[in-house]
């Protein structure tokens, strides 16, 4: 065996590990980016759900506190009316645009269902 033999076997068994770990590498970074942004998504949700239900939970205690007083003309029923209108909690970017596109697909659905129940479109599927 002389030493070109040598030097390429060597290089083979050398350079083929070398050229797969570079890869497992690059793919677990990648991997590693995308449970990133993964994270990121649900940490989103995360806090659009507890803007959400905190809205809903002072909406509900706002109607309540304006029903009860309506009923009864109790000021003290006012209280958790004023509570409610006093906390209301700043809108994330990303919870306004989640409600900016529920909203036009309500509208787009709603206007949808007005013309088809008029007869002006027919849906293509049933």
């Amino acid at each position: 065996m002389n030493l070109s033999q040598l030097n390429r076997i060597l290089l083979q068994t050398l350079l083929l590990p070398v050229v797969a770990l570079l890869l497992v590498s690059g793919a677990l970074i990648w991997q590693i980016g995308n449970a990133q942004k993964t994270v990121n998504d649900l940490q989103d949700a995360d806090r659009n759900i507890a803007t959400a239900t905190y809205i809903l939970a002072m909406t509900v205690d706002e109607e309540s506190g304006l029903r009860g007083f309506q009923n009864t003309s109790n000021e003290a029923f006012l209280q958790p009316f004023q509570k409610a209108q006093l906390s209301s909690p700043p809108a994330s970017p990303p919870f306004a645009r989640t409600l900016q596109r529920v909203a036009r697909t309500l509208i787009f659905s709603i206007s949808f269902s007005s013309l088809t129940s008029a007869g002006l479109i027919q849906p293509l599927f049933l």
